[in-house]
């Protein structure tokens, strides 16, 4: 019901970043996620699961300034990130390498506010307070594996930025467990005038 973290570790916020690299699909991550992600953080955070494991939260304290730094700014990022397996589990995952004998269904939604000492994503000045936003989705069975995600990034003082990404793959195991086939399409809009990026994998 109730667990506490604290130290440096991964913000709680984008389901990809939150797989390991071990279990992931492709050998990288997104271009949606490395534009949105938060990364690792110094800071606490409060989790646990609700509803005889029908929900699981996580409510976050962070410096908010990015791995391996002091809290340049005296402000903090704080957050929270809910997930509902809606079938089976919902665990970080990528691949159906199981080859699943129950359909697993999950999403999960996640929000930031942050006002960090250095650019956000590229174009976000800093010490400017902006929101981060994602939902994601997943599902395996019998060697399919889907994994839906998008975010968002809005500021909120001084200028009138907005970005949004996606990131979108699937795969399918032709031989159980050992052959797998799969593709991604990805993507950061970024506004300001700071080129778009897209993948296709």
């Amino acid at each position: 019901y109730l667990g506490v973290k604290f130290g440096q570790f991964k913000v709680p916020f984008l389901m990809q970043e939150l797989t390991s690299s071990g279990r992931q699909q492709f050998v990288d991550r997104s271009v949606g996620t490395g534009l949105f992600n938060l990364g690792r953080d110094l800071g606490a955070s409060v989790h646990g699961d609700l509803f005889d494991a029908r929900a699981n939260y996580s409510l976050f304290l962070m410096n908010g300034d990015g791995i391996n730094t002091i809290n340049r700014n005296q402000a903090m990022m704080l957050g929270t990130r809910v997930e509902v397996p809606l079938l089976g589990g919902y665990k970080p995952v990528e691949s159906d390498v199981d080859y699943s004998e129950e359909a697993n269904l999950g999403v999960g939604f996640a929000y930031a506010l942050n006002k960090r000492a250095s650019a956000v994503q590229g174009n976000i000045p800093a010490f400017t307070y902006a929101s981060n936003g994602t939902f994601d989705a997943g599902y395996k069975y019998h060697g399919i594996s889907v994994q839906l995600a998008g975010m968002v990034t809005r500021a909120h003082s001084g200028v009138d930025l907005t970005n949004w990404g996606y990131n979108w793959q699937a795969g399918y195991f032709i031989i159980p467990k050992k052959l797998e086939v799969a593709g991604r399409i990805s993507a950061g809009i970024m506004s300001g005038g700071t080129p778009n990026q897209h993948e296709y994998s």
